[in-house]
């Protein structure tokens, strides 16, 4: 909260406390984790990512046209099931990574890639980590693989159709 009176023309977002619950995590004092946090949403991210988030639908929209071009089959299933990738990946973004499943020590790598890269990291992280994903993804029987936040709900061609086994 204190940050919003730093700047309050970008004053508080509910993902900022993912991101400074993260940097106390790897040992940042209060102080330290103020000025990163600064650092982070002045200098390194666009100024509306956290304000009007203009730039950051921006980026989901270009993020789409990249997993279109360099994940192609993982884009046809995400149209099949009639998944706007946007719905997860607004989080990864506006969260920095630091709310999703991944492990500490990947937060960390991917952390050190966007404090030396900016946002453009942020878009590989999200590449490799569907690449990663992409067989459990296309065997998923729901969305939660890629958020335990989205609701439990099953693709539509998992359903059962008489005289269809699955």
């Amino acid at each position: 909260m204190l940050f919003s009176v730093r700047n309050s023309a970008i004053g508080y977002c509910q993902g900022m406390n993912f991101i400074v619950n993260f940097i106390l995590e790897q040992g940042f004092s209060p102080e330290e984790s103020f000025w990163l946090l600064s650092h982070l949403l002045e200098d390194l991210l666009p100024m509306d990512y956290f304000i009007s988030m203009g730039t950051l639908m921006a980026d989901q929209i270009i993020l789409k046209h990249m997993i279109a071009l360099y994940l192609p089959d993982l884009n046809k299933f995400f149209l099949k099931i009639h998944l706007d990738i946007g719905i997860v990946s607004i989080r990864w973004f506006l969260c920095l990574f630091t709310s999703s499943l991944l492990p500490n020590q990947i937060k960390t790598v991917i952390w050190d890639d966007l404090l030396l890269q900016g946002v453009p990291a942020l878009f590989k992280t999200v590449l490799v980590v569907l690449k990663m994903l992409r067989s459990k993804i296309l065997k998923a029987r729901d969305f939660g693989i890629l958020s335990p936040s989205i609701p439990s709900r099953r693709y539509p061609h998992h359903r059962k159709q008489p005289g269809l086994h699955h």
